[in-house]
């Protein structure tokens, strides 16, 4: 009889063993969280690609140029913009290099074979025909000023004024602005600025592409001699900068149309 209890006794404590470890078991389980359904990951993923204009990674944007004005990037535009919203720079085609922007109410003013460029001392300019200075670009306050009676090109004198000496470049053959030349030899860059050293790539200029010289030239020391550099306005509008030559030998890139 005394056995039988002792048996009981001991079912009981392995039911309540086997009690104790379901609920310690359930006491140390994560609680389930609700499943979260499509149409809400996809209202989170909007949220994000509308916080981020689209994108999963921040845009890598080169340095921002140096103000009087407090600027921001505007993701929807991609400009950057003042306190006011008003957009002051773009990034050119490269996205490596900020632009000024020239306002709707300026453009209704200029020519339409307006150009938009960087002077030799890397300021921006706006030309009219023949490459009279229009405007200058202050960097500082974000506004283009008027240039009165200022050029940047010959055309006022009887006699054109022969290029300063660029040392190590081969001799200037392009007549003039306003002359039309051809891309002699081999494939050359499009540039936005007369410089070979840095990242202002445009587009490649076959051989024969046929160009408009509007402003130049500009004498650019690189390796062991130098670049002569022409502005130049492609067939269908692009403008930049091209070498008429080779800095290392006398290989000629461009050469005038007779």
């Amino acid at each position: 009889m005394r056995n039988q209890f002792l048996k009981y006794d001991l079912f009981k404590l392995i039911v309540l063993l086997v009690l104790i470890i379901l609920l310690i078991t359930l006491l140390i389980s994560p609680v389930n969280a609700p499943a979260v359904s499509n149409e809400q990951n996809d209202a989170v993923v909007e949220a994000v690609d509308g916080a981020t204009g689209g994108d999963s990674a921040a845009p890598s944007l080169p340095e921002s140029p140096t103000t009087n004005i407090d600027l921001s990037f505007d993701g929807k535009t991609g400009r950057l913009v003042d306190d006011a919203g008003t957009a002051r720079y773009r990034l050119d085609e490269s996205g490596e290099i900020w632009v000024p922007v020239i306002s709707d109410s300026l453009i209704a003013d200029l020519p339409d074979d307006y150009s938009l460029l960087p002077d030799d001392s890397g300021d921006w300019i706006i030309t009219g025909s023949g490459g009279s200075v229009l405007y200058r670009f202050d960097s500082g306050d974000l506004v283009w000023m008027k240039a009165e009676g200022e050029a940047a090109d010959s055309e006022d004198t009887e006699a054109k004024a022969e290029p300063a000496p660029c040392d190590g470049a081969n001799p200037v053959r392009i007549s003039d602005i306003g002359a039309k030349v051809r891309v002699v030899n081999a494939l050359i860059p499009l540039r936005l600025s007369p410089d070979a050293t840095s990242s202002n790539y445009v587009l490649s200029l076959p051989e024969g592409s046929v160009l408009e010289i509007i402003s130049g030239p500009v004498c650019t020391p690189y390796l062991d001699g130098a670049n002569q550099w022409w502005g130049v306005r492609t067939e269908e509008g692009v403008e930049g900068f091209a070498a008429e030559g080779s800095a290392v030998s006398d290989i000629y890139y461009l050469e005038e149309i007779q």
